[in-house]
C-alpha cells in the first residue's frame, strides 16, 4: 500500500515535483513545512501496524515512521542537500538537517540510484557498505521514438522552432542553466534552446542571464510538460543538453536516448555512469566546451546518427523490471 499526503492508497500516487510557495518568506515556508510534516507523520504513525506491514519503504528526504518494530528501508536519491547546500533554499536545508541524520541511524537499509551516490553515502554518511544498495532507474515506457508527423504537429502547435536543442529539468542552480545560457551565447548558429520543466527555485540568475546576453528570442521556457509532450520534444530536438553540476542519476539522459535524441551531458557525478559511451561528455564549468559540443552535434549528421544508435543500445542496459526485482530483494533481506 502507498501512504501519500496523509492518505493510504492501493495504487501508485502521482509523483508531482512542482515546488510551491517559493515566493513566500523563508521563515513562513519553514513553519509550513514543519506543520505539514507533523500532520503527515502523526497520521502515518497512527495507521502503522506491524501486523499489516512487513516493511516500511520511505522515498522522501527522511523516514517519518517511528515504529521500530517494522523494518525500514529508505531511498536516498542524492546528497545534494549536504554537498550542494547553496543550490537549495536555506529553509529546506535547515529542515533536512534537523531530521535526516538522527533518523538515518534507525534505518535498516539504504537504497540509492547510482554507484556514485552509493559511494558518497558510504564515505560521507558513514553507512556500512553492506547496508547500501545501488539500484539504477530506467526510462518509462512512455519514452520511445514518435513519428515525424506526430513530432512536427506538436512543434507547430506549440510554435517551437524546428532547429533547437533541449534542456529538461527543474530550473534551479544545480542544473547549471546560467552556464547553458552562456554556452548558447557562444554557439555560432542561431539554434534555439527549449527548456522543459518546473520553474523551481533560486533561478533569478538564469532569467537575468537570458536578458543580459540578449537571448530572449533564442531561449523558450515551456514550463512543465506531460510525458507525451516530452517524448515529442526529445524526438524533435537536435540534442538534449544536460550540463548539470551534480546528479544522483540523470533520468533525462535515458529518456532522450529512448526517443532517438543525441545527448550532451556533464562528465561528473553519476552522469558518465548513466550515459556510458553513448553521449558527448563535457565539463559543466566550461561554456565554450558546451557550445562546441552543441555545434558538433548540430552540424555533423554522422555524429548525430552514431549517438542515436549508441543511445538506443545504452537504454537496453536499464529496465524497470530489474529495478523492481532488486528492490523486492532488499525488502526480503531486511525482513529476515
Amino acid at each position: 500500500m502507498f501512504f501519500c499526503n496523509g492518505r493510504v492508497l492501493n495504487y501508485m500516487p502521482d509523483q508531482g515535483t512542482r515546488v510551491a510557495g517559493q515566493h513566500l518568506p523563508s521563515w513562513i515556508r519553514q513553519i509550513a513545512r514543519q506543520v505539514r510534516q507533523t500532520a503527515v507523520e502523526t497520521r502515518l504513525n497512527w495507521l502503522a501496524d506491524p501486523n499489516l506491514a512487513d516493511v516500511y519503504h520511505e522515498t522522501g528526504p527522511f523516514q517519518l515512521l517511528q515504529n521500530r518494530s517494522i523494518p525500514t528501508v529508505i531511498t536516498i536519491y542524492d546528497l545534494s542537500l549536504i554537498t550542494h547546500k547553496h543550490c537549495h533554499p536555506p529553509d529546506r536545508v535547515h529542515h533536512f538537517e534537523r531530521h535526516f541524520f538522527d533518523r538515518l541511524r534507525h534505518t535498516d537499509h539504504v537504497i540509492t540510484i547510482s554507484d556514485f551516490v552509493r559511494d558518497e553515502i558510504i564515505k560521507i554518511l558513514q553507512v556500512p557498505a553492506d547496508k547500501v544498495t545501488a539500484i539504477p532507474l530506467a526510462a518509462s515506457s512512455n519514452f520511445y521514438r514518435r513519428s515525424a508527423t506526430e513530432i512536427d504537429d506538436y512543434l507547430q502547435r506549440k510554435q517551437i522552432p524546428n532547429n533547437y536543442v533541449l534542456f529538461v529539468g527543474t530550473h534551479e542552480p544545480r542544473k547549471n542553466l546560467v552556464g547553458l545560457a552562456k554556452a548558447m551565447n557562444q554557439v555560432s548558429s542561431d539554434i534555439a534552446l527549449v527548456c522543459a520543466g518546473w520553474s523551481g527555485w533560486l533561478n533569478k540568475e538564469f532569467k537575468e542571464a537570458i536578458t543580459k546576453l540578449e537571448l530572449k528570442d533564442r531561449i523558450m521556457l515551456l514550463g512543465h510538460v506531460s510525458d507525451e509532450e516530452l517524448a515529442r520534444l526529445y524526438g524533435g530536438a537536435r540534442a538534449l543538453v544536460y550540463p548539470s553540476l551534480y546528479e544522483g542519476f540523470g533520468l533525462p539522459i535515458l529518456e532522450a536516448m529512448a526517443c532517438g535524441c543525441p545527448v550532451i551531458c556533464s562528465d561528473r557525478s553519476s552522469m558518465p555512469e548513466v550515459a556510458g559511451n553513448a553521449a558527448i561528455q563535457i565539463s559543466p564549468n566550461d561554456p565554450v566546451a558546451i557550445a562546441d559540443a552543441i555545434s558538433r552535434v548540430v552540424d555533423d549528421d554522422t555524429l548525430r546518427q552514431r549517438l542515436i544508435k549508441a543511445g538506443y543500445l545504452r537504454c537496453k542496459d536499464f529496465n524497470w523490471k530489474s529495478t523492481a526485482e532488486r528492490t523486492v530483494e532488499v525488502f526480503a533481506e531486511v525482513c529476515h
